[in-house]
């Protein structure tokens, strides 16, 4: 598994589930079987992509696109009401 980070990329060995299963719910979003994505990294949504701040785009998956926009939309809001 590779992670982009600020402070470049890191490999490691642990599987996707289980980063999944032990990060903060609030803060990460799987948007897709290969991706888990910090969502205050995400510069803008169009449609089924993401742009992160990073400069990469991500495809959210069909089946998962309207419980992100919740989830996302949630986010955001809680972010600039805190």
């Amino acid at each position: 598994m590779l992670f982009y980070t600020r402070h470049g990329n890191k490999k490691s060995n642990i599987p996707l589930s289980e980063v999944e299963n032990s990060i903060c719910k609030d803060w990460f979003y799987r948007c897709h079987k290969s991706f888990l994505i910090n969502l205050d990294e995400i510069l803008k949504c169009d449609g089924k992509i993401i742009y992160m701040k990073n400069r990469k785009d991500l495809d959210i998956a069909r089946r998962k696109l309207a419980e992100f926009n919740r989830i996302y939309f949630k986010r955001k809001y809680e972010c600039a009401n805190g």
